[in-house]
């Protein structure tokens, strides 16, 4: 992998990084974080770890990081648009 793609996957990681920590924080301001995201978050913060690890190590190719943040920014839109903020228990 290139010095140009591994510096362009970290920044993409690390803005999701950013981007859970501050939807966990959302839901907490709404009193909506519960054991569903819990478990969400988990599997986000643990996926992105791996791909941190691997793009660190230079294990994968510049298109396969690429792919796997992708993957990642995918399953966090997905977790962002399944929850309703306006939704009052």
């Amino acid at each position: 992998m290139s010095d140009a793609n591994k510096s362009s996957v970290d920044a993409r990681l690390n803005k999701l990084g950013a981007a859970i920590a501050a939807f966990r924080s959302k839901l907490e301001l709404h009193g909506m974080f519960d054991e569903g995201h819990k478990i969400t978050e988990k599997a986000l913060k643990d996926r992105l770890q791996e791909v941190e690890s691997e793009v660190q190590s230079r294990t994968v190719s510049g298109d396969q990081a690429s792919d796997k943040a992708s993957w990642l920014e995918h399953e966090m839109e997905k977790w962002v648009s399944s929850t309703d903020l306006d939704f009052k228990p």
